[in-house]
């Protein structure tokens, strides 16, 4: 830790995918924020990169570096906001980055999209397990009682006609 920086900040920040692949690999976390200063050697002079819970997102976006941002999202990495509420999108777009924009504006509608599409498939499952269940409690509407034969001695089914005739309720045909 140098700084408050983890590793895959600093590869983020300097735009080696090797590096960064490696250091994911490896178990790196793709949403690791920022440490706070408090970790910060104070006797060091130095500039101070990035805020309190800037992610390896927040790193990638401001310098550019799309196919490491692209990686990141690829692996799980989320636009959350550091300590100022600052997105790395919103990082991207004050750096003129405005490819990383895009990329972040088109990964956030796809992913939004299928949010969409598991809410619709929720509820489905849901509209279904309640029809079944209505069903298995014998309140389906459209149950069909087979009361109207029970005194015929014979009847003939509709799609087969008289060849398969059933001899009273719950027998078997007779051919």
């Amino acid at each position: 830790i140098l700084h408050g920086l983890l590793p895959i900040h600093a590869a983020c920040s300097g735009g080696n995918e090797q590096v960064v692949r490696m250091l994911i690999d490896r178990g790196a976390d793709v949403n690791a924020p920022r440490l706070p200063r408090r970790y910060l050697d104070t006797r060091q002079q130095s500039t101070v990169l990035g805020h309190a819970g800037s992610t390896p997102l927040h790193f990638a976006a401001a310098n550019g570096h799309d196919k490491i941002v692209r990686i990141l999202l690829a692996c799980g990495a989320v636009q959350k906001p550091d300590k100022f509420g600052t997105t790395p999108q919103m990082v991207a777009a004050e750096a003129g980055h405005m490819d990383v924009v895009e990329t972040l504006r088109t990964w956030e509608a796809m992913l939004d999209e299928e949010r969409a599409k598991a809410q619709e498939r929720e509820e489905e499952e849901k509209k279904e397990f309640a029809r079944r269940e209505s069903f298995g409690n014998g309140s389906d509407s459209h149950a069909v009682e087979d009361d109207d034969h029970e005194d015929d001695e014979e009847y003939a089914s509709p799609t087969l006609g008289k060849s398969s005739a059933w001899k009273g309720k719950g027998k078997e045909p007779q051919n």
